[in-house]
């Protein structure tokens, strides 16, 4: 049986491109599904929105810290060594850092 190709020819499927992208970017990035599951206190959740967007509600137990504001607290708020999972929304979503951190030997492990 011939492995399913899309419109221009490239494999498709878990071991064609579509499923080599989405494992590589499930490198970086968790499922929502996964952070639901986690164990109480395995990560830190940082939320990267505006004020006014934290203030009409955030996820409780979150750490606020505002995309702009990453690289001069993020050191302070979220301890080395964590797991840390990044919430944002919008346009700016897509440009939260991947390592929020400015020491990058800090041993923090981060998803979005």
């Amino acid at each position: 049986m011939e492995k399913p190709m899309n419109d221009a020819g490239a494999g498709v499927g878990a071991d064609g491109a579509a499923g080599a992208y989405f494992r590589a970017k499930l490198q970086f990035e968790i499922d929502v599904m996964d952070v639901a599951d986690a164990a109480a206190g395995s990560f830190v959740l940082v939320d990267t929105r505006r004020q006014s967007s934290w203030g009409h509600g955030h996820i409780p137990g979150a750490v606020h810290l505002p995309t702009a504001e990453i690289p001069a607290r993020a050191a302070a708020l979220i301890p080395a060594g964590s797991s840390v999972v990044v919430y944002s929304w919008g346009p700016a979503a897509t440009e939260v850092p991947s390592r929020p951190s400015p020491s990058p030997s800090s041993g923090t492990r981060y998803g979005r």
